[in-house]
């Protein structure tokens, strides 16, 4: 094991992390089953957006639930939720799955006893960063642009109870 590797292992101590679920959501859901395009090409945003969380955190531990892949519907990824009992769950939307993002939000803040904040990004946010406050209902907070640091440095003031600006 290299030294990056063991300063790594040492710094993350598992039990105490809160947990963060990235969801990279279908196309829309029909009677809760996902519909989805090309599954080819990886979510390579949220993918990078995981390991910063995962390797400049030692409070943190983020995950990928890919809906695009998993095929998982409405009630599965409710239970995936529940298992995991996030702190955050961030969705990410390209503007062709905004559909599916609102659907997903919309039936997690449902759910009783549901107590996650949840953040829009991707670039859809970024193009029209309104559309936050047009769905303030569903959605917590919104991430636009390049988001590795700023998602982090939002979960972080989250973590501190600090305020996030809208």
């Amino acid at each position: 094991m290299g030294t990056q590797s063991l300063k790594a292992a040492k710094k993350r101590s598992f039990a105490k992390m809160r947990k963060i679920a990235i969801i990279n959501p279908p196309l829309y859901f029909s009677e809760g089953i996902p519909h989805s395009l090309d599954v080819s090409v990886p979510p390579l945003g949220i993918l990078y957006l995981a390991s910063y969380i995962n390797e400049y955190s030692s409070d943190l531990d983020a995950m990928i639930i890919d809906v695009t892949e998993t095929q998982f519907s409405l009630q599965q990824i409710m239970e995936r939720i529940k298992e995991l009992d996030p702190f955050v769950i961030g969705i990410t939307s390209m503007t062709a799955q905004l559909q599916g993002a609102v659907e997903l939000a919309a039936h997690l803040k449902k759910q009783p006893g549901f107590k996650s904040k949840i953040f829009l990004g991707g670039p859809h946010i970024s193009g029209d960063p309104d559309f936050i406050n047009r769905h303030r209902d569903i959605f917590d907070y919104a991430i636009t642009g390049e988001s590795e640091k700023t998602f982090l440095d939002s979960l972080t003031r989250l973590l501190k109870g600090e305020e996030i600006p809208i």
